[in-house]
């Protein structure tokens, strides 16, 4: 209402109102709660940003709704994100540029935007916020929505700071200086536009490594706080794992741990392996707890739910990590990580066709890409057979009930093998005969046209999750029964 009657008088005492009051007010309106509410509220906003006698309004009303409220992991999805994309999408781009000016000129002083200061206006004074700090995190918070709603945009218009921009989200999400609810913000925004803010950060390593100053390279954070170090040798696909030790330190805490595993998460699709790492290596840190061991293999199982096509290139990596854990060396280690490795094989297990287990035995085995497939003792967390005889990539396992035999078919090489997989025994190792190719059935190849053609070729890709389709498992009469990629359906004797 104040908009509509341009009383800037009205909108400055709005805009000062207490973040719980601000809430209650915007919603009061609306008799149903949850995101039919939030619509209502969501186009109020942006109705105020693009029509109201105070254009910035719209966007201050917006931040307040995630700078000092307890509701903003709510608000953020169904209120301010829809809110900021409808007001760019209708504000006229003459609004839109100098919006970004002034947001940009209170983050980064130091850049020539050509808005002077007072253009900010009293909706942007330091009292709507509380202090010129927090001010500055306001100013971050809407460019890097403004970067997941626009990224294009976004670019186009920041482009005089967009590194820098992603430096001080980078500086909010290492650092406690604003509060554990600005740092989980900035985790969950920085997670959002992951590959921006990754890909900015590099570039500005870049141009660092090249300047000739030979100084050190620092996070201008924008809150006058001490910054957060970022050394000029160093790359950002380097610092991803510096980012998911510290990412995984603050996973710890509950109101963190959700934003802090979206961004884990990202990192791992961006670099699997450095995930791999980084979560192997804090799995066996027991001296920081049973909890933090145990958090870093739940991650990795996220990890799977998250991005299973990721995984399938390193599931032999992925094994071993998983097993050290198991280790009878260290029986501490074994005793407090048996649950969190039973979750991550269970995972496993379920989620990819290449990957068997035995109870009874204890067997576990993974079929790798180039043809292998591993086979893990897990009483002793060791290699208990290597399996050669495949030429291609290994695409379902199963063992028999008896746990003495175990089949594997390779969708390329369209061959199903069948292996020696009984117990040790004193005659068994001294004749050779565990672990070894006992017959091995040769399929007809796929045909390369019609309805099953399509299926068949995602098997050479796993974004494509063709791999998902193809499953081998023993019947109660003792038959191999493989359904293969383009959906046919296969009866196998083992003799």
């Amino acid at each position: 209402h104040a908009c509509n009657a341009k009383d800037d008088g009205m909108l400055t005492s709005c805009a000062n109102k207490p973040a719980h009051d601000l809430l209650a007010a915007l919603t009061a309106s609306s008799p149903d709660a949850g995101p039919s509410s939030s619509a209502m509220v969501a186009n109020a906003l942006a109705s105020t940003g693009i029509t109201g006698g105070t254009p910035h309004v719209g966007i201050v009303l917006a931040l307040r709704l995630l700078i000092g409220t307890d509701t903003w992991q709510q608000s953020l999805p169904w209120c301010v994100v829809p809110a900021v994309k409808q007001l760019l999408a209708e504000a006229p781009v003459g609004y839109i540029k100098r919006c970004f000016r002034i947001w940009m000129q209170v983050l980064l002083p130091d850049i020539r935007s050509g808005e002077p200061s007072v253009a900010v206006g009293s909706a942007l004074c330091h009292g709507t916020f509380g202090s010129a700090g927090a001010l500055k995190d306001a100013a971050c918070v809407f460019l890097a929505l403004v970067a997941f709603v626009q990224p294009a945009l976004f670019e186009r218009h920041c482009a005089a700071g967009a590194a820098r921009i992603a430096e001080c989200l980078y500086a909010r999400v290492c650092s406690r200086a604003g509060g554990a609810q600005l740092q989980t913000l900035a985790c969950e925004l920085f997670a959002m536009s992951f590959p921006l803010w990754l890909r900015l950060l590099a570039e500005r390593n870049e141009r660092s490594r090249n300047s000739s100053s030979g100084s050190r390279a620092s996070v201008a954070d924008g809150t006058g706080e001490r910054p957060v170090p970022m050394e000029q040798e160093t790359s950002v696909d380097e610092q991803l794992e510096p980012l998911a030790t510290d990412m995984l330190a603050f996973y710890q805490e509950p109101a963190m741990a959700s934003a802090c595993l979206a961004v884990l998460l990202q990192i791992g699709s961006s670099d699997a392996a450095a995930l791999l790492q980084v979560m192997g290596k804090a799995a066996r840190r027991i001296d920081l707890g049973p909890a933090y061991a145990s958090s870093a293999l739940f991650v990795l199982v996220a990890f799977i739910n998250h991005a299973a096509d990721r995984v399938l290139p390193l599931l032999a990596r992925f094994t071993e990590v998983v097993l050290r854990c198991l280790e009878p060396s260290d029986p501490t280690l074994r005793r407090q990580s048996l649950l969190a490795v039973t979750s991550a094989l269970h995972e496993l297990v379920r989620t990819y066709p290449m990957v068997a287990f035995h109870q009874q035995s204890q067997k576990f085995a993974i079929g790798t890409g180039d043809g292998l497939v591993i086979v893990y003792d897990l009483r002793t967390a060791t290699k208990w057979r290597i399996l050669e005889g495949h030429t291609a990539t290994i695409s379902a396992l199963a063992f028999s009930e008896d746990g003495s035999q175990l089949g594997s078919y390779s969708a390329t090489d369209c061959t199903v093998r069948l292996w020696q997989c009984a117990s040790s025994s004193f005659l068994g190792g001294i004749l050779g005969s565990n672990g070894r190719c006992v017959k091995c059935h040769e399929l007809p190849a796929i045909v390369t046209s019609g309805p099953g053609a399509a299926a068949a070729a995602t098997m050479e890709d796993p974004k494509k999750m063709g791999w998902r389709r193809v499953s081998l498992k023993w019947s109660a009469r003792g038959a191999l029964c493989l359904v293969r990629e383009n959906g046919e359906t296969m009866q196998i004797a083992p003799f």
